[in-house]
């Protein structure tokens, strides 16, 4: 499964930055928390995260799992279903088993695909998990995906050299999440974190981009907007 994620970002002649790896625990449970909007995004985080020597457990919609080949790769990896249609809540017990048996799990507190390029509406569950379990919050940025996949949908997926769109994950210090802290709460600090990497991974797909195109600068910088929380 990841040697077919890296075949795809090599498809779309993108380099992959990731920065923060210092922040992944090396073992044991843990929680990675991450703005989503994308489809590449799961496929991003999971080599990134590979390179830190893990290997991630992701909640991911059911439907997939009812897709041919696709549906069971996802069962062999151990991947996390959630009925969002029905009892989405009902996937926090799985999610909780695998974290007590110390796999790292990822989680897209918006819960869908958001378009802005700044943390969405967060649901409440990855503090939830963190908090029930001790496990460290590690907040992350993805960013460049959108525009790998507008290039698709426009019929140019790959953009070599100059024109290559740079994809950039980036994690932060991990959060201590309490049970006795509010889940609202939390969430917020949670949303701010991903807000500020999101900024800091725009400088650096910024950077990437100058260094291509001498004299341009200013490209990829995030609006700053507050995502807010729901339950």
């Amino acid at each position: 499964m990841l040697g077919i994620a890296r075949g795809v970002v090599r498809a779309v002649g993108s380099p992959l930055l990731v920065a923060g790896l210092e922040h992944v625990p090396p073992t044991g449970p843990a929680v990675v928390a991450a703005n989503h909007n994308s489809y590449l995004d799961p496929v991003m985080l999971g080599i990134a995260l590979q390179r830190a020597g893990r290997a991630p457990r992701h909640l991911t919609k059911r439907e997939l799992f009812g897709v041919p080949v696709l549906g069971t790769v996802l069962r062999r990896l151990r991947q996390v279903p959630v009925d969002r249609a029905g009892r989405p809540a009902a996937a926090i017990g799985d999610a909780a088993a695998e974290l007590a048996s110390g796999q790292l799990l990822v989680v897209f507190p918006e819960g869908t695909i958001c378009p802005e390029f700044s943390p969405g509406r967060a649901k409440t569950g990855a503090v939830r998990l963190a908090a029930s379990c001790g496990a460290p919050l590690v907040p992350a940025a993805v960013l460049g995906g959108r525009e790998v996949q507008q290039r698709v949908l426009r019929g140019r997926p790959r953009a070599a050299g100059r024109r290559a769109v740079p994809l950039v994950v980036r994690f932060g210090p991990p959060l201590t999440v309490t049970p006795d802290e509010h889940p609202a709460a939390a969430t917020r600090r949670l949303t701010d974190a991903v807000g500020d990497l999101l900024e800091a991974a725009a400088t650096t797909a910024a950077r990437a981009r100058t260094r291509r195109r001498p004299g341009r600068t200013g490209r990829g910088v995030v609006k700053r907007r507050s995502g807010g929380v729901s339950r």
